[in-house]
């Protein structure tokens, strides 16, 4: 009996050891660490992240642990850096060591280790490098680019003056228009607003953007990305091997090196130049990354910066009022604008700004990795690790901008209405890994929104309700649904 009874003790006394050791290596941060919350066994600091606004839960977690944290989720770490200080320190003083993509990404199954926005070293460097050239030389940031950007620009003008002043959502027609001067560029031609096989795949490409944006616990859980990989695979096979394919193989069959038309063009060239490079990134599957990339990143982010734009303009109708005045004094209602105006619209430019500040499109940039182990600030940067870039610890601050909330183009006009340069202003990021496009983005949102506002007055149906300003976070973070009343001037 003393012997069964003594068994039973050192039983419960190994159960308990073992728990306790347990919790001990479950909720033991690896050392060197940026200071966080203490993680749970198996699923890490994921309680911290359970909230509907990610980017709350971020300003939390800085409140408690300062401008740089970490958090250990499932089988990785999570860095987080806040505050334009920080994110400069790291992204343009420290470039080199913080220009990395993370490989461990749910997303890079997806693109197989091509593409631009995911890849790193020679590939990286040789194909940013290539598209920044190509796209210069066909027009990205110059003059020659106005035209096509205008053209698309009417198409959407023309839809708005189509619904007569009746309620209606202007994701859409926006859309197209912004995805028709990536076509331009790419593939040298645009397609009609009505065309039904275009508008499907510009829906699979706003579903694939919902989806990557809400799946960031997969890339801590293998077991997730097997899930989401396959929904993902499906919509990006779809586009790739269907729309964007067809459009490199009629590029394919009537192709002339003497006579190059656009991106997929020049591509296709140094491909027939390259072809003995074994291991080289100008092949027919990189084609088609890359392209697809050009369209998610291109398409998305200035149409969610639009969509935006439309909204405070229609909820804020004094200032619509003051740039509409600048723009019809500058400009008038009966010609373009051009480049040599933007210079006489400070008004317009800073609430470009504003809305760019305000709308926080992509408020937590792309995920950054260190090459080797690394250490800032006399933290330790593991090379598993993800760092997130917070630009919304910089466009929503209080310390740099007084009153973030608010709607208020005026912070970037000094006392003489002259255009201010303010650093912190960082939509497109800063250093190596900076938006590819930002300069076909400016040139984009200055061009839609004049125009837009030369012809129209936006306002809200009396007859529904506010729309909420919270935003959807997606890969990119949207408005929510809304209708808005397009009236002629």
């Amino acid at each position: 009996m003393f012997g069964f009874l003594l068994d039973g003790y050192v039983s419960i006394i190994v159960l308990l050891i073992t728990f306790c050791l347990y919790v001990y290596w479950g909720t033991r941060r690896p050392p060197g660490l940026p200071p966080g919350p203490i993680p749970l066994p198996m699923v890490g600091n994921i309680p911290s992240l359970l909230a509907k606004d990610t980017i709350a839960a971020f300003a939390r977690l800085r409140d408690e642990y300062g401008d740089i944290f970490s958090l250990v989720i499932g089988n990785g770490i999570l860095v987080v850096v806040n505050g334009y200080d920080a994110i400069k320190e790291m992204l343009v003083q420290n470039g080199d060591l913080f220009s990395e993509r993370p490989q461990n990404l749910g997303y890079t199954k997806v693109t197989k280790g091509l593409g631009i926005i995911s890849t790193n070293g020679v590939k990286w460097k040789e194909q940013r490098r290539f598209a920044l050239s190509t796209l210069r030389d066909f027009g990205m940031g110059r003059v020659q680019m106005f035209d096509r950007i205008t053209h698309e620009c009417q198409k959407c003008l023309n839809n708005f003056t189509e619904q007569n002043g009746r309620a209606f959502d202007p994701d859409q027609v926006i859309g197209v228009s912004v995805c028709n001067v990536i076509c331009n560029v790419v593939f040298g031609k645009g397609y009609a607003h009505d065309d039904p096989e275009f508008l499907n795949y510009l829906q699979m490409m706003h579903s694939d953007a919902t989806k990557v944006g809400n799946t960031a616990f997969m890339h801590f859980f293998p077991i997730l990305q097997f899930f989401v990989h396959r929904a993902l695979m499906k919509t990006d096979d779809a586009i790739r091997r269907g729309f964007i394919a067809t459009q490199v193989r009629e590029h394919q069959q009537t192709f002339d090196e003497n006579n190059l038309r656009d991106f997929v063009d020049v591509f296709l060239k140094q491909m027939d130049e390259r072809e003995s490079e074994e291991m080289g990134t100008f092949h027919y599957e990189n084609l088609l990354q890359i392209v697809g990339e050009f369209f998610f990143a291109g398409t998305e982010t200035t149409t969610t910066t639009l969509r935006w734009a439309i909204l405070f303009l229609a909820l804020h109708p004094e200032q619509q009022t003051v740039v509409q005045e600048e723009i019809d004094r500058v400009i008038g209602r009966d010609r373009k604008p051009t480049a040599n105006d933007r210079k006489s619209l400070p008004l317009t430019e800073a609430t470009i700004l504003e809305v760019q500040r305000l709308g926080d499109v992509v408020p937590l940039s792309v995920p950054h990795a260190v090459a080797e182990e690394t250490v800032i600030n006399g933290y330790r940067i593991p090379t598993n690790a993800f760092v997130i870039p917070n630009l919304s610890s910089v466009l929503n601050s209080k310390e740099l901008w007084g009153n973030p909330e608010v709607f208020r183009p005026a912070r970037f006009l000094d006392n003489e209405t002259k255009l201010l340069k303010v650093d912190a202003h960082i939509p497109f990021s800063l250093g190596k890994r900076n938006c590819l496009g930002e300069s076909l983005a400016r040139m984009e949102l200055y061009i839609f929104i004049t125009m837009m506002l030369q012809s129209f007055t936006f306002s809200l149906p009396d007859t529904e309700p506010p729309p909420c300003l919270q935003g959807v976070m997606g890969i990119t973070r949207m408005p929510h649904p809304y209708n808005i009343i397009a009236t002629k001037r």
